[in-house]
């Protein structure tokens, strides 16, 4: 994946370079110039012994790339191969560039800080040793920054109750999943399919049209992830069944609509402001590819959207960029990556995403209770783009940290309020929750949580249930909340 994470390559270069002007040369550790290692490593670790040297061996003379000119290529980038940083990771799509509008002077900024250089592997070294991962390194400068982005597996004392009781909502152990008026149909469909008897619901009254159309939802997505995965497609195809799926999901006719899907692989974060600092500058990354937001089109949505569009038409309700979804309340992402993909990765993208999605409700927090009252800076009403800001003065910007401190200040005393997420890796479908930490003021990600995939009759029906009961929670106290939010 040579264009996924260049962003972050030419940052953590510029960082390393700038460390490597503050830092007098070594003699001692100076560089070889037959294969680029330290002398020093030369001198603790003795060469291994040339293929032509092994006792009992015929000398080997390996082929000319002047006499294969098709070995002219794999010769050149082998003999590279050991000055790389960067462990490559799977490919994705490539993005127009917009990575960079959500953090203007990061770069520049971000240049000071000290990270540790990267070690390079030998395949003569008695242990091997990794090459620094981008992904890894950021998840570590997230962890620290200003405010921290942390990421834990399991509840603690410090989980709010809103978190608790919404992951006590969720069919997470796929007990009565499955309607029970389908136990046949699937026992004949798929005779070697297993499924525990807990996962049919035989309390609920049968409504066949219901079951026979969800059956057919099943069969067909599991049809297309099947052929997605034995013809080894892209990511492309892996995201339309996550959104078709979806769409399923919410047109369940309780749902009323409440719900929809919008893609976001291409949106920015409207402003920089909205994500992690380290040196008082936002820290690049990518962030998710769908958002779950609160359709404009349902009966209970439009008058409130209405009513606050027309208080002001240029007010923004999500921390997306794009007109179609910055006005749109988003309580939930997907990021979807092909089977390959890494989990780190994905979860890094769906952290940052779901931690600009609360400090965007922290900044309406702030935005209700001084209507009336002077008006805010344009660093201070976080509303404008990465790429407007350079009309802020100084002043502007260091009042973000108080705009910050007072919109903590009102969170604390009302209920926690969560975003959720789920990073979809080809038939792996794992659930996020993320909330604030009143700790630290920081954005702490609860996960993964096993929430079904596409990998299994069962592990689907848990996915489509689980899917519901957070529709059902967004619908029910998302965005109450959210509205008491915005008309306070």
């Amino acid at each position: 994946m040579p264009d996924d994470w260049d962003f972050v390559d030419s940052w953590l270069d510029d960082v390393l370079n700038s460390q490597r002007l503050r830092t007098p040369s070594l003699k001692s550790a100076s560089i070889s110039p037959q294969d680029g290692i330290p002398r020093t490593a030369q001198q603790i670790a003795p060469p291994s012994p040339t293929p032509s040297n092994w006792p009992g061996r015929p000398s080997y003379s390996p082929p000319s790339a002047s006499k294969h000119p098709s070995l002219k290529g794999r010769c050149c980038a082998h003999s590279n191969s050991y000055n790389c940083d960067i462990m490559p990771s799977p490919h994705k799509r490539v993005r127009a560039g917009d990575d960079w509008l959500s953090t203007t002077t990061a770069t520049s900024a971000l240049s000071d800080i000290q990270l540790p250089p990267t070690a390079h592997s030998r395949s003569s070294s008695p242990t091997n040793i990794k090459a620094t991962s981008s992904v890894r390194e950021l998840r570590a400068i997230y962890r620290y920054a200003s405010p921290p982005l942390k990421f834990t597996t399991s509840v603690d004392e410090n989980t709010p109750q809103s978190v608790v009781d919404m992951i006590r909502g969720l069919p997470l152990h796929g007990v009565g999943v499955i309607p029970g008026s389908l136990k046949e149909t699937i026992k004949a469909t798929m005779p070697f399919e297993y499924i525990p008897d807990y996962a049919f619901n035989a309390s609920t009254p049968n409504d066949h049209f219901t079951d026979q159309n969800l059956w057919r939802t099943v069969t067909n997505t599991l049809q297309r992830a099947k052929s997605c995965f034995i013809d080894n497609d892209p990511e492309a195809p892996w995201l339309a069944i996550a959104n078709k799926l979806l769409e399923e999901v919410f047109a369940q006719p309780e749902l009323e609509g409440m719900l929809c899907v919008k893609d976001v692989q291409y949106s920015d974060i409207n402003s920089a402001t909205l994500l992690p600092h380290v040196h008082n500058a936002a820290i690049p990354t990518k962030k998710a590819d769908l958002a779950l937001a609160i359709s404009p089109h349902a009966p209970a949505t439009v008058p409130v959207y209405d009513a606050l569009l027309t208080s002001d038409p240029i007010m923004q309700l999500s921390q997306m960029s794009d007109p179609s979804v910055s006005r749109l309340v988003l309580p939930g992402c997907v990021e979807v990556g092909e089977p390959g993909k890494n989990y780190l990765e994905a979860s890094l993208q769906l952290g940052v995403w779901c931690f600009a999605g609360l400090a965007k409700l922290d900044e309406l927090r702030v935005r209700s209770r001084t209507a009336g009252r002077k008006t805010p800076t344009a660093a201070m009403s976080r509303q404008i783009s990465a790429a407007d800001g350079e009309g802020c003065t100084v002043e502007d910007q260091n009042s973000v940290v108080g705009v910050y401190t007072t919109a903590m200040d009102y969170s604390r005393a009302e209920q926690n309020l969560p975003v959720f997420g789920w990073t979809a890796i080809g038939m792996d479908w794992k659930l996020h929750i993320a909330f604030r930490d009143t700790t630290n003021d920081g954005v702490m990600i609860l996960g993964p949580l096993d929430s079904g995939g596409l990998g299994s009759v069962m592990a689907i029906f848990k996915l489509f249930k689980t899917a519901t009961a957070l529709v059902k929670w967004a619908k029910e106290k998302y965005w109450l909340e959210f509205r008491s939010i915005v008309e306070a």
